[in-house]
Protein backbone atom coordinates (compact mmCIF):
# COMPACT_ATOMS: atom_id res chain seq x y z
CA UNK A 1 0.00 0.00 0.00
CA UNK A 2 1.23 3.48 -0.81
CA UNK A 3 2.31 5.78 2.01
CA UNK A 4 0.83 8.79 0.16
CA UNK A 5 -2.18 9.26 2.52
CA UNK A 6 0.05 9.09 5.59
CA UNK A 7 2.41 11.61 3.96
CA UNK A 8 -0.53 13.99 3.47
CA UNK A 9 -1.61 13.41 7.07
CA UNK A 10 1.85 14.49 8.24
CA UNK A 11 1.72 17.61 6.04
CA UNK A 12 -1.67 18.69 7.31
CA UNK A 13 -0.04 19.63 10.64
CA UNK A 14 -3.35 19.96 12.45
CA UNK A 15 -1.87 22.12 15.18
CA UNK A 16 -0.85 24.84 12.69
CA UNK A 17 -4.40 25.76 11.70
CA UNK A 18 -7.42 27.02 13.58
CA UNK A 19 -10.53 24.86 13.38
CA UNK A 20 -14.09 26.10 13.14
CA UNK A 21 -17.22 24.10 14.02
CA UNK A 22 -20.70 25.31 13.03
CA UNK A 23 -24.08 24.10 11.84
CA UNK A 24 -24.26 23.86 8.05
CA UNK A 25 -26.16 26.87 6.72
CA UNK A 26 -26.42 29.04 3.63
CA UNK A 27 -23.58 31.25 4.90
CA UNK A 28 -21.00 28.46 5.09
CA UNK A 29 -22.33 25.84 2.68
CA UNK A 30 -19.85 27.00 0.03
CA UNK A 31 -17.04 25.61 2.23
CA UNK A 32 -18.25 22.11 1.43
CA UNK A 33 -16.49 20.62 -1.56
CA UNK A 34 -18.48 19.11 -4.43
CA UNK A 35 -18.59 15.63 -2.89
CA UNK A 36 -19.70 16.85 0.55
CA UNK A 37 -22.32 19.09 -1.08
CA UNK A 38 -23.61 16.12 -3.06
CA UNK A 39 -23.76 14.04 0.14
CA UNK A 40 -25.61 16.77 2.02
CA UNK A 41 -28.20 17.10 -0.76
CA UNK A 42 -28.49 13.33 -1.06
CA UNK A 43 -28.97 12.73 2.67
CA UNK A 44 -31.69 15.38 2.96
CA UNK A 45 -33.44 14.74 -0.37
CA UNK A 46 -36.49 13.07 1.24
CA UNK A 47 -36.34 14.73 4.66
CA UNK A 48 -38.84 17.46 5.58
CA UNK A 49 -37.37 20.88 6.46
CA UNK A 50 -35.84 20.72 9.93
CA UNK A 51 -35.93 16.90 9.89
CA UNK A 52 -33.10 14.42 10.21
CA UNK A 53 -32.37 11.47 7.89
CA UNK A 54 -32.42 7.86 9.00
CA UNK A 55 -29.62 5.39 8.22
CA UNK A 56 -32.07 3.62 5.87
CA UNK A 57 -32.23 6.84 3.79
CA UNK A 58 -28.60 6.33 2.73
CA UNK A 59 -27.91 3.67 0.12
CA UNK A 60 -24.21 2.74 -0.22
CA UNK A 61 -24.66 1.89 -3.93
CA UNK A 62 -25.70 5.50 -4.56
CA UNK A 63 -22.51 6.88 -3.03
CA UNK A 64 -19.76 4.51 -4.10
CA UNK A 65 -17.67 7.51 -5.15
CA UNK A 66 -17.67 8.80 -1.55
CA UNK A 67 -17.12 5.60 0.42
CA UNK A 68 -13.32 5.93 0.76
CA UNK A 69 -13.80 9.27 2.55
CA UNK A 70 -16.57 8.47 5.02
CA UNK A 71 -17.03 7.15 8.52
CA UNK A 72 -20.09 6.06 10.43
CA UNK A 73 -19.73 7.13 14.05
CA UNK A 74 -21.80 6.00 17.03
CA UNK A 75 -21.87 8.40 19.98
CA UNK A 76 -21.84 6.75 23.40
CA UNK A 77 -23.75 8.76 25.98
CA UNK A 78 -23.32 8.29 29.74
CA UNK A 79 -25.26 10.36 32.27
CA UNK A 80 -26.41 12.70 29.51
CA UNK A 81 -22.88 13.49 28.28
CA UNK A 82 -20.83 12.34 25.32
CA UNK A 83 -18.50 9.73 26.83
CA UNK A 84 -17.00 8.19 23.72
CA UNK A 85 -17.44 7.79 19.98
CA UNK A 86 -17.25 4.37 18.35
CA UNK A 87 -16.08 4.22 14.74
CA UNK A 88 -18.63 1.83 13.29
CA UNK A 89 -17.19 1.97 9.78
CA UNK A 90 -14.25 3.76 8.18
CA UNK A 91 -13.66 4.17 4.45
CA UNK A 92 -10.44 3.05 2.81
CA UNK A 93 -8.88 6.53 2.65
CA UNK A 94 -9.70 7.06 6.32
CA UNK A 95 -8.11 3.71 7.11
CA UNK A 96 -5.00 4.60 5.12
CA UNK A 97 -4.67 7.78 7.22
CA UNK A 98 -5.33 6.26 10.64
CA UNK A 99 -4.99 2.49 10.29
CA UNK A 100 -7.72 -0.12 10.82
CA UNK A 101 -10.02 1.79 13.16
CA UNK A 102 -13.45 0.27 12.42
CA UNK A 103 -14.95 -0.93 15.70
CA UNK A 104 -12.54 1.18 17.78
CA UNK A 105 -12.98 4.35 19.78
CA UNK A 106 -12.31 7.66 18.05
CA UNK A 107 -9.72 8.09 20.83
CA UNK A 108 -7.65 5.36 19.13
CA UNK A 109 -6.69 7.72 16.28
CA UNK A 110 -3.02 8.63 16.43
CA UNK A 111 -3.50 12.39 16.68
CA UNK A 112 -4.91 14.08 19.79
CA UNK A 113 -5.89 17.21 17.83
CA UNK A 114 -7.95 15.14 15.39
CA UNK A 115 -9.65 13.33 18.29
CA UNK A 116 -10.48 16.63 20.01
CA UNK A 117 -11.91 18.10 16.82
CA UNK A 118 -13.96 14.96 16.19
CA UNK A 119 -15.45 15.11 19.69
CA UNK A 120 -16.27 18.82 19.26
CA UNK A 121 -18.05 18.17 15.95
CA UNK A 122 -20.03 15.19 17.27
CA UNK A 123 -21.00 17.13 20.41
CA UNK A 124 -22.22 19.99 18.17
CA UNK A 125 -24.34 17.55 16.12
CA UNK A 126 -25.86 16.08 19.28
CA UNK A 127 -26.60 19.56 20.67
CA UNK A 128 -28.17 21.02 17.52
CA UNK A 129 -29.58 17.88 15.93
CA UNK A 130 -28.43 19.32 12.60
CA UNK A 131 -25.52 18.68 10.23
CA UNK A 132 -22.24 20.24 11.28
CA UNK A 133 -19.31 21.57 9.28
CA UNK A 134 -15.81 21.42 10.71
CA UNK A 135 -13.06 23.11 8.74
CA UNK A 136 -9.53 24.33 9.15
CA UNK A 137 -8.68 27.99 8.90
CA UNK A 138 -5.23 29.10 7.71
CA UNK A 139 -3.30 30.98 10.39
CA UNK A 140 -0.18 32.07 8.52
CA UNK A 141 0.41 33.05 4.90
CA UNK A 142 3.98 31.76 5.26
CA UNK A 143 3.07 28.13 5.98
CA UNK A 144 1.93 25.45 3.53
CA UNK A 145 -1.72 24.66 4.10
CA UNK A 146 -4.18 21.85 3.48
CA UNK A 147 -7.87 22.74 3.72
CA UNK A 148 -9.47 20.09 5.95
CA UNK A 149 -13.25 19.94 5.76
CA UNK A 150 -15.53 17.57 7.66
CA UNK A 151 -19.27 17.18 7.21
CA UNK A 152 -21.14 15.42 10.03
CA UNK A 153 -24.72 14.34 9.25
CA UNK A 154 -26.88 13.05 12.12
CA UNK A 155 -28.84 9.85 11.53
CA UNK A 156 -31.82 8.97 13.71
CA UNK A 157 -33.25 5.61 14.72
CA UNK A 158 -36.93 4.70 14.46
CA UNK A 159 -37.58 6.56 17.74
CA UNK A 160 -36.09 9.82 16.43
CA UNK A 161 -32.91 9.56 18.55
CA UNK A 162 -29.55 10.34 16.94
CA UNK A 163 -27.76 7.02 17.12
CA UNK A 164 -25.25 7.40 14.29
CA UNK A 165 -23.40 10.19 12.54
CA UNK A 166 -22.31 9.93 8.92
CA UNK A 167 -19.06 11.85 8.46
CA UNK A 168 -17.31 12.87 5.24
CA UNK A 169 -13.65 13.92 5.24
CA UNK A 170 -11.80 16.02 2.67
CA UNK A 171 -8.23 17.33 2.70
CA UNK A 172 -6.95 19.35 -0.22
CA UNK A 173 -3.96 21.63 -0.79
CA UNK A 174 -4.64 25.32 -0.62
CA UNK A 175 -6.10 26.73 -3.82
CA UNK A 176 -4.56 29.81 -5.39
Amino acid sequence: MSSFPRDISAKIQHSLAEFSVSDVNSGNRDLLGPEASWLYDYAYRNVPTGGVPMRADLEPNDMKHLLPDVMILEPEIENGSLADIKIRLAGSRMTSFYGPVSGASLRSLNNATVVDRGFKCVAAVLTSGQPVLGHSVKMSADLPYFQVTLLFIPLVDENGKIDQIFAHFSAAPERD
